[in-house]
């Protein structure tokens, strides 16, 4: 259970682990305990020789022949800092 700031309001959350069989990256998925929407997924991905952590938060929820889904997709990524070695 993790607790997530969405639209200036805490949400009680699922965070889901994903581990990839292919690549081994893991995504974490945040799902509201409320109506089981997806939220937001937290993933690494390299872009430009740099280890980035890409946030994608998924909004404007429609509902479409009794189905929900979410029609606004906004990322921000920042650096990952790796510890001197």
């Amino acid at each position: 259970m993790a607790y997530w700031i969405f639209a200036s309001a805490w949400v009680k959350c699922f965070k889901i682990k994903l581990t990839s069989k292919d690549d081994n990256k893991v995504t974490n998925f945040f799902i509201s305990t409320i109506d089981h929407m997806l939220l937001k997924s937290v993933t690494k991905r390299e872009m430009q020789g740099q280890e980035m952590e890409v946030e994608t938060f998924y909004s404007d929820i429609k509902s479409i022949n009794g189905l929900k889904f979410a029609m606004m997709r906004s990322q921000r990524s920042t650096k990952v800092e790796q510890p001197n070695t």
